[in-house]
């Protein structure tokens, strides 16, 4: 048959009565077909053929295709899928010299025809360049757990990036609830009456694991988008709105950062209130310090006013510096959340000062600390959020009065109540990390390069001058490279720090990379040379050093040195199409003149056959390894095993017309006794059976009935020798044993002739 159609499925949507279900592409056997049963939630299910469902052809052949008759008739949720499917596998056996019927050679050609449609099936699902694209031999990285994947800057590729902990998220709430309340349907909270689509943050549930923040729905409420996993709570902060209690505050969400959603406990503080915050808008632009702060149309900030340096009165923390006749609303004043994320006010109070610079130093819990003030000022009213771990505060002036008191305790609004304006003069707004929750800094740890794995952690947090301990290689490892520490410059031109060592914080972020160092090494054997070498100068890179070293360069003196050079990989195993089994490996590393141990086959095993021995070269016309055996390498080498069949004796009829050769069910060993079976059924028109020989010609080895030999280390075949019982005339309408047959007449026209052919 043709295949002139390049569908190969079809689907119907089920409606409770339908069970036939017809397809008009062509397949080879029922068995071709997958019959797959969808039902509305996605969940899928492949019938039986026999049990689910049965195949008919629409016609005498396959070729127009046919009907799926069900045993069920399925209701209106449920889809039926047919595709075509066949086995990637070749079974037309076209013996030598035997017949070659079209009908077998077009069932091959149609199988291929099949096989290669459902290639096209599985690529057209697939993401692909445009056809006129000049990207070729793109390969996606090795997965990792949590990490992102990106176009290269030479897009050269894609690799892994990791962006875990480097932005907390953010989620805006119409309401905040800290009863006990029950998760389901519209109600009041917070004095706020909520329907579905509202977004509730929740704390203080009976199960500490069901706080969250929830979406309103008719039934069950549902975790919202931002926070429906454990990674998305890390450090969440959460803005709400509206509420008698709990409009315009800020809740941070306080939890380890391994955890389990819906299992581990979830813990919400709140950090702000009368404050409402949001995160930059695209198009925001401020000056600040000299430097301008940008929100791009993809929200990431594309330079930060944020500082980390002595200011005066020893204060060591970020601040934001407005110029002098900057015109700057509340709104405009960014405030910097301590792991990284930017967002400004919407609405509150501003300090109007026409002098200098404002300071606290020494908070510490409900502790009183003195603030500096070199000149007189006009208060009204200046506050600033902060958040110290274990306390809900609000840090406010309590005073007007130069030397007065900042006070941190929990927050009043009758002391919330501000009024924007505008600044006039030089002002510094100062946040020092003394008066807010210990500012923590990051220390990244980047694989450098890696090929597979991860460090021990991304990252660790760490508060300046604390003595951060260093973490080991984890699982991280790079093709041809071993790992040799962390280096503060990717080059491995910064400082080295090894695992267990200790790196004092200093008052900004620190990524540590990985220094990874070839594994191409120099061996130094000392040898009388013909004649002196002066100087040769190596670099110590020996992969056989126990731990992490330092690199450096070596110069040794004159000395009788020989220098080899060692690679590795340079000795592989190859299975040569075997079935089965694992190839063996050699993590060695080799060099010219080198002498190599061939492993043994291991469980490589061929369908049908058994191993030999190894060999150099693919059609065994190279060196012969034997198991164990050694070899002088002097090039990259590569063993391949070489396959015999299995020994057995096997009867072929060799040109015969009827009948079944004997089968022999042994399998031999070297130097077993063969006894030669006779002709069973086999025959041959006008022939007789005349023995056995290894050559079908009957020029080799001659065998008869019950004969023994004893077998080498090949299969051996024997074909069946037939003797010619002589030419017969036959002429037609006579009987040639008739005397009165003439066998001189010319009856040759009417005559067949029977041969040996």
């Amino acid at each position: 048959m043709a295949v002139t159609s390049e569908t190969s499925t079809i689907s119907y949507a089920c409606d409770g009565e339908q069970s036939i279900f017809p397809f008009s592409f062509a397949v080879l056997s029922e068995d071709d077909l997958d019959v797959v049963l969808e039902e509305v939630s996605g969940a899928k299910t492949t019938l039986t053929l026999g049990d689910d469902y049965t195949v008919e052809r629409s016609g005498a052949s396959w070729a127009d295709g046919g009907n799926v008759v069900t045993s069920l008739a399925y209701g209106c949720s449920y889809t039926l899928h047919i595709i075509r499917e066949r086995d990637f596998t070749q079974e037309t056996d076209l013996s030598y010299k035997s017949a070659f019927p079209s009908q077998t050679v077009e069932n091959s050609l149609d199988h291929a025809v099949m096989l290669l449609q459902q290639l096209k099936r599985a690529l057209d699902r697939t993401i692909q360049f445009e056809r006129f694209s000049t990207f070729t031999g793109l390969t996606l990285p090795t997965p990792q757990a949590g990490r992102f994947m990106r176009w290269k800057e030479d897009l050269s590729g894609l690799d892994n990036v990791n962006l875990e902990g480097r932005l907390p998220g953010l989620a805006f709430a119409r309401v905040a609830t800290t009863e006990n309340i029950f998760l389901w349907g519209p109600q009041e909270v917070d004095g706020v009456s909520v329907v579905p689509g509202d977004v509730v943050l929740v704390h203080n549930q009976a199960l500490a694991s069901q706080n969250g923040v929830y979406v309103v729905s008719n039934n069950a409420w549902v975790r919202s988008d931002e926070a429906n996993s454990w990674t998305k709570l890390v450090l969440l902060f959460v803005l709400v709105s509206q509420g008698t209690a709990y409009c315009d505050t800020g809740w941070v969400c306080s939890i380890a950062d391994d955890g389990i959603i819906d299992t581990s406990d979830v813990t919400f503080i709140q950090v702000a209130h009368n404050l409402m915050l949001t995160t930059l808008e695209s198009g925001f632009s401020a000056s600040a310090g000299g430097k301008t702060l940008v929100v791009d149309e993809d929200r990431s900030v594309s330079e930060m006013r944020r500082y980390n340096e002595s200011i005066a009165s020893g204060f060591d923390g970020p601040y934001c510096m407005m110029t002098a006749g900057e015109s700057l609303s509340a709104k405009d004043i960014c405030f910097m959340y301590e792991d990284g994320k930017l967002y400004k006010a919407n609405a509150s109070s501003m300090y109007t000062l026409p002098g200098l610079w404002i300071a606290a130093a020494n908070m510490a819990g409900n502790e009183s600390g003195q603030f500096i003030l070199p000149g007189s000022f006009v208060y009204n009213a200046a506050w600033s959020w902060v958040h110290r771990e274990g306390y809900s505060n609000m840090l406010y002036v309590d005073s007007a009065i130069p030397g007065g008191l900042i006070q941190s305790v929990p927050p009043s609004p009758a002391r919330a109540q501000a009024v924007g304006h505008v600044i006039s003069e030089h002002v510094m707004f100062f946040f020092p990390s003394s008066n807010m929750a210990e500012l923590l800094y990051y220390l990244y740890y980047d694989g450098n390069g890696e090929d597979s794995g991860e460090p021990v952690t991304q990252y660790t947090r760490h508060s300046a001058g604390e003595s951060a301990g260093i973490q080991g290689q984890g699982t991280l490892e790079k093709e041809y490279h071993w790992w040799n520490g962390w280096n503060t410059e990717p080059d491995g031109s910064g400082d080295l720090y090894l695992p267990e060592e200790t790196l004092e914080m200093p008052s900004h972020d620190v990524t540590l990379y990985s220094l990874w160092v070839p594994t191409i090494f120099f061996l130094s054997v000392p040898e009388p040379p013909s004649e002196e070498v002066t100087s040769t100068s190596v670099i110590a890179e020996s992969p056989v050093s126990e731990g992490p070293i330092e690199l450096s360069v070596l110069s040794l003196p004159s000395v009788a040195v020989e220098t080899m050079l060692r690679y590795p990989d340079w000795v592989k195993y190859d299975g040569h199409f075997n079935t089965g089994g694992d190839v063996p490996t050699d993590d060695g590393y080799y060099g010219a003149g080198d002498t190599v141990t061939a492993e043994g086959p291991g469980t490589l095993v061929k369908s049908g056959y058994s191993f030999g021995h190894w060999n150099t070269k693919t059609d065994g016309s190279g060196t012969v390894v034997a198991v164990l055996g050694e070899y002088t390498i002097n090039e990259a080498t590569t063993f391949y095993a070489m396959w015999y069949g299995d020994i057995v004796v096997t009867y072929l009829g060799n040109n015969s017309t009827s009948g079944d050769p004997p089968t022999d069910a042994n399998v031999y060993t070297e130097d077993d006794t063969v006894t030669v079976l006779g002709e069973n059924t086999l025959a041959r028109s006008a022939y007789e059976f005349a023995g056995w020989d290894t050559i079908p010609d009957g020029s080799g080895t001659h065998y008869d009935e019950d004969d023994t030999f004893t077998i080498g280390d090949l299969p051996v075949y024997l074909y069946a020798q037939w003797a010619f019982l002589g030419s017969q005339w036959v002429a037609w309408g006579f009987n040639p044993f008739d005397p009165l047959y003439d066998a001189s007449s010319d009856v040759l026209s009417n005559q067949l002739f029977a041969t040996d052919d």
